[in-house]
């Protein structure tokens, strides 16, 4: 439901909702032990939610999200011999959610979100006592944030935000508070900003965690350029509702750039050249983490082409506190230097081509990295589209965690090569300007080959620190999704969807088929079973002041 409070702020309601009417997520094989950052395609979750988003504390994908016991029930029961899982929902279900935006007379925005998930449990058969029971992997859990905004003179802003996660029971309950702000002078040429962040999370025990920024930039004229520093206590988690990649981080950016708008070339529209340098250190105890130098130079064509050249280089060894950080052991990985080339064609025409390589090396041999990207698309007419794109990374620096050794009681990394692949095909027809169909393939595909395996010592080295090799830990993974979609709007605002999606079970996995290529992949894949959804909607909106006038 969709009502006007005011002229001014409205509310947006659903009850029990059903979101698989979207397209499936680009999922890839996750090495890094951070979560995948996945796109937004529900559109409850995508209209009307900037406001939200403002103070970078809100990750909508987090509702209705995996429940949290999910892989503890995939690994706790994992014997089939004495187990077997019925039933273990990858989603939560929803009761509600709604939300109320808008903003009053002196232009001050307010937005309030909540979302109620339920309980989720999975379904557990003891083969042995031929008994069945239930595991909950998610408690009952309200996701509630609130925002205000507060418009100053020009683009200068002031805006507060909390987001509160409290589940029932002994469950983890989660508060976290940002004010942020944007300040430009009269000329609005310079912007100095900044925010503040804090944290509670009860888990058993309270921990309480900061994080502040400051920021000062001349955005305005030929030359510009900035300089940021932020710092990040260990305790600072926004993870319950939001996305976070670093932890116990402090971090200092200085970047410069010259542009020029018309320039006297006659073939040019526009160039931008610029240079960033990012320092980072482990926040407590006080250590340095990386150096990373970018130069970038953008380049855009009075025939509307555009090309980029970028260089990118970590010219001294990184330490990486995350990939054993639950081992309370760090990683130094190997320092690189990388190049690419990208760019696009005119957008505007029927034939668009963009594409995009890259190649860098590290400091020892068998060390290279190359990804290459190509993507087309052709307009046949006003009605029919179609486009075709393709992925390709080598990656011979790969090194993470591979392994635990119960005896020496430490983790193991291993080096490996990662090859990836992906594939789409997306076409759209549209019958009329209200009636459409859109449709999507894409297979992804991975191979995992260790090279070596290695100890850690204290200080995160690993290359004098040879381990037995280990046998059966490569992998070609796979992911292929088929997704097919009918939209008609029948009447402003009132439409008819039809769906159809088709995806892999649980056949990720061709371990035994090592030496495919990705063509065998992707013919072999299709071969196998898959589930599929056939799914029909109809949305109906009623015009509520009209109905009222009746």
């Amino acid at each position: 439901m969709k009502y006007g409070l005011s002229e001014s702020f409205t509310l947006d309601l659903t009850l029990v909702p059903d979101f698989s009417q979207v397209i499936s997520d680009n999922l890839v094989r996750n090495l890094s032990p951070f979560e995948q950052q996945l796109s937004e395609n529900r559109p409850f979750f995508t209209e009307g939610v900037d406001l939200f988003a403002k103070a970078d504390l809100f990750y909508s994908r987090r509702i209705g999200s995996r429940p949290n016991g999910f892989y503890e029930v995939e690994s706790t029961y994992s014997d089939t011999t004495q187990y077997s899982i019925q039933k273990n929902p990858n989603v939560s279900t929803l009761y509600n959610a709604f939300k109320i935006t808008g903003r009053t007379a002196r232009n001050n925005g307010i937005g309030i979100f909540n979302s109620l998930a339920k309980p989720m449990y999975a379904t557990v058969n003891d083969k042995i006592n031929n008994k069945t029971f239930k595991v909950e992997t998610a408690p009952l859990t309200n996701y509630n944030i609130l925002v205000f905004d507060k418009p100053l003179k020009g683009q200068s802003f002031i805006h507060f935000a909390n987001t509160n996660v409290i589940r029932m029971g002994k469950a983890r309950d989660a508060n976290v508070s940002a004010v942020t702000f944007n300040m430009y002078d009269k000329k609005e040429a310079h912007l100095f900003s900044g925010y503040a962040k804090a944290s509670v999370v009860n888990n058993n025990q309270l921990d309480a965690g900061t994080s502040f920024g400051l920021n000062y930039q001349k955005v305005s004229g030929k030359f510009r350029y900035g300089i940021l520093a932020n710092t990040m206590s260990p305790q600072f988690d926004k993870t319950d509702m939001g996305l976070q990649f670093d932890f116990n981080r402090t971090s200092q950016n200085i970047g410069i750039s010259y542009n020029e708008n018309k320039p006297k070339q006659a073939f040019l529209q526009l160039y931008e050249i610029s240079s960033n340098h990012d320092f980072q250190w482990n926040t407590l105890p006080f250590a340095f983490r990386s150096y990373q130098a970018n130069a970038n130079l953008f380049l855009l064509f009075k025939n509307f082409w555009d090309v980029s050249l970028s260089f990118e280089t970590k010219p001294f060894a990184p330490t990486d506190y995350y990939q054993l950080g639950s081992f309370d052991k760090k990683l130094i990985y190997l320092p690189y230097f990388y190049s690419a080339i990208g760019g696009s064609s005119d957008s505007r025409k029927k034939l668009f081509w963009n594409y995009y390589a890259g190649y860098g090396f590290s400091n020892i041999k068998n060390a290279d990295y190359i990804n290459i990207n190509q993507g087309i698309r052709y307009q046949f007419s006003q009605s029919l589209e179609a486009g075709i794109s393709g992925n390709y990374t080598f990656d011979e620096s790969n090194i993470g965690y591979a392994l635990f050794d119960q005896t020496l009681n430490e983790p193991i990394v291993g080096r490996r090569n990662v090859t990836e692949y992906e594939g789409q095909i997306n076409i759209k027809y549209n019958f009329s300007p209200t009636m459409n169909l859109t449709a999507r393939f894409r297979h992804y595909n991975s191979f995992i080959q260790y090279s070596s395996f290695h100890r850690v010592d204290a200080i995160g080295s690993w290359q004098q620190n040879s381990y037995p090799f280990q046998a059966n830990f490569n992998e070609n993974y796979n992911v292929q999704n088929v997704d097919l979609f009918f939209n008609w709007m029948f009447r402003p605002g009132s439409r008819m969807v039809l769906s159809y999606k088709q995806w892999l079970g649980d056949e990720y996995l061709l371990n035994n088929q090592l030496e495919n290529n990705y063509a065998n992949n992707v013919y072999q894949i299709i071969k196998s079973p898959h589930a599929f959804e056939l799914s029909a909607r109809i949305i109906f909106f009623i015009d509520y002041s009209k109905l009222k006038k009746t």
